[in-house]
């Protein structure tokens, strides 16, 4: 990915853009833009180029983390790489189960939502 940050003929953000952001340490947005409008996979990465965070986008509607044909799963990662939480959304919210683990690995709670 080497041709990043750049804009198509109308000034609109075109292809992969990286952007640096600091959460308690540096990390870095790798999104995908089609002509200014979020398209594709978009993740956070730490330093190491570890993804913390990746979310779908298509047309500019955020879908979730495509992975395992479930367009709707949410995974979240501490720093570290390990998982912080996995679960789904329907409609913007919570939906069915919800896996929370702390930064060594260990499940620390479990809820289902409705």
């Amino acid at each position: 990915m080497e041709d990043m940050n750049k804009f198509d003929e109308n000034g609109e953000r075109h292809g992969y853009w990286k952007e640096e952001r600091y959460y308690g340490g540096v990390m870095y947005w790798i999104t995908n833009y089609e002509h200014g409008v979020k398209h594709g996979i978009e993740e956070l990465q730490n330093e190491a180029g570890v993804v913390i965070k990746s979310q779908m986008y298509v047309n500019g509607s955020k879908k979730g983390l495509h992975k395992n044909n479930s367009v709707n799963g949410w995974r979240y990662y501490y720093a570290n790489g390990n998982l912080m939480f996995i679960g789904n959304y329907k409609n913007s919210n919570r939906d069915g189960y919800w896996v929370s683990y702390t930064d060594d690995a260990q499940i620390c709670e479990k809820n289902y939502y409705v």
